[in-house]
């Protein structure tokens, strides 16, 4: 969705999928992407499906593939699929 976003800095995540932000700590294992416990805030937001499903991936450890300038985080949880933007 518009205005969704992720980012990686150093050994920080931060986010923001609809009216919340997403931040804490992550690493790689290989090709998997474990989040460390992540806070959210919690405002009441008009439609937060996207951003309780983004939540639920992060949650648990998700497989990462790149491809064609696309960024896909799966696991059992579901999956999402981001962009890059410069």
């Amino acid at each position: 969705g518009e205005g969704f976003q992720l980012t990686f800095e150093a050994d920080r995540l931060s986010g923001a999928f609809g009216c919340n932000r997403v931040f804490g700590g992550y690493r790689f294992n290989g090709k998997t992407l474990v989040a460390d416990k992540l806070g959210m805030t919690q405002m009441a937001c008009e439609d937060m499906q996207f951003e309780q499903d983004a939540a639920r991936i992060l949650a648990e450890p998700a497989n990462v593939s790149w491809s064609s300038g696309r960024l896909t985080l799966a696991n059992k949880a579901g999956a999402m699929v981001l962009r890059k933007v410069i």
